[in-house]
């Protein structure tokens, strides 16, 4: 197992190593430490074993954040069938080739190329262009030009990030759990996946999802019921409520959609959508709305801590809901020490269950992830994915499809 220094331009709290297992079911993803380091001098020592992502996490930041330490991704910090060629920072593209001394099966492609784009204008523009084999992140309304091309594979896994409405339990208008539930009966969530979201992704009800431990499918689930809401929130806002989210993908459609929910049942929204840096910066971070048009991502574990413990209500924790609920904590808190899985999940299960009647959000559903390739390439598949990287996991078994050419005779 490599093991290397590296001066930071910041003084490190913690470092966190993550490998994957050769099998892609989620919940046999499992955390390695791999860090030791000096605080006082900066100086950070990672061992890592089949080392599939790094990520450095400093106090000194305003936020949890990877650092741009181009010197520690040139070197050799893990092992995996390619290797860094070519990064520059001024260059959207990063060149990887094979790399032989891979521990496992050796890479078929001698290199990789990743690209970034602004926006996925560009990227389809890139692709017409033929400077690129693979499409990225295809959004629902893009599946039409993906299938209309026979020259184009389409691929889809199911994400395990919550898109939903977090509401703001700090709020007066929001901090009793009859209300927020009141809210809940008016957004018709099948309507959004089926008319915005184009059916690509699947409703979900809880903050464990189905598959990772401790899911509760006995848990109380939320119902769309006009009636039941009107009775229960019609004139209890005096106020207009602030609905936040990005502007951009699907989130100000669907924002539209649930404001004109909660119109339709006498609550009255503003919608407000911000770019990614504004949004955390200057609402999440702040806490400055009442309702948050949002995904987060539980990656492969169940463990809930980061976001609804109370601990983690306000900046930089991931609590967007500010939800606090000590049996909750207590709950989570047995489940993320215990080392027993019947035992976890239990209080998984608990903390569910209560969480589904406290209400302090909806949630909408998980997306598909969307990847189209070229249909030259194969071995590119799809199953479960943690995150959009995953894709990249069996990377050494992509190829580029081939025929046999009969050798000519030569002339005589």
């Amino acid at each position: 197992m490599p093991t290397k220094s590296y001066d930071v331009p910041v003084r490190p709290a913690r470092g966190r190593g993550y490998r994957m297992s050769e099998a892609t079911a989620p919940a046999q993803f499992f955390q390695i430490l791999a860090t030791s380091h000096t605080m006082e001098t900066g100086k950070v020592n990672f061992t890592a074993e089949k080392l599939a992502s790094l990520q450095m996490l400093s106090d000194e930041l305003e936020q949890d954040n990877i650092l741009p330490i181009l010197e520690m991704i040139r070197e050799d910090i893990g092992s995996g069938p390619f290797a860094v060629d070519r990064l520059d920072p001024q260059s959207p593209t990063v060149v990887l080739r094979r790399n032989n001394e891979y521990y496992g099966k050796t890479a078929y492609l001698d290199k990789l190329e990743l690209r970034q784009f602004d926006d996925s204008r560009a990227m389809f523009q890139s692709y017409a262009k033929r400077e690129i084999d693979g499409l990225a992140g295809i959004l629902p309304e893009q599946l039409g030009d993906v299938k209309s091309n026979s020259q184009l594979e389409l691929s889809a896994s199911r994400l395990p990030v919550m898109v939903g409405l977090y509401f703001n339990t700090s709020r007066p208008s929001l901090n009793q759990a009859t209300i927020r539930q009141g809210l809940s009966f008016a957004v018709d969530r099948e309507a959004i996946l089926r008319d915005i979201a184009k059916g690509q992704g699947g409703i979900i009800s809880y903050p464990i999802p189905p598959g990772y431990t401790g899911f509760n499918a006995a848990a109380t689930k939320p119902v769309y019921d006009v009636d039941r809401s009107k009775s229960i929130v019609s004139g209890k806002f005096g106020q207009r409520l602030k609905l936040v989210t990005v502007n951009s993908g699907n989130f100000p459609v669907m924002a539209a959609k649930i404001a004109k929910d909660f119109q339709t049942v006498g609550v009255p929204v503003d919608v407000i959508t911000a770019d990614s840096f504004s949004l955390q910066q200057n609402y999440i971070r702040p806490r400055q709305y009442d309702m948050l048009l949002y995904g987060q991502n539980m990656a492969g574990d169940s463990d809930v801590y980061s976001f609804w413990h109370s601990s983690q209500a306000a900046d930089p924790g991931l609590n967007v809901s500010a939800y606090v609920n000590p049996k909750a904590d207590n709950l989570i808190e047995q489940a993320r020490l215990g080392k027993d899985t019947a035992f976890r999940a239990t209080k998984y299960q608990e903390f569910v269950s209560l969480w589904a009647t406290d209400v302090p959000a909806v949630l909408l559903y998980s997306p598909d992830y969307l990847y189209a390739h070229s249909v030259r390439l194969t071995g590119q598949t799809l199953s479960h994915m943690a995150s959009p990287s995953d894709r990249f996991l069996k990377a050494q078994d992509w190829a580029v499809k081939s025929h046999l050419v009969p050798k000519k005779s030569p002339k005589k």
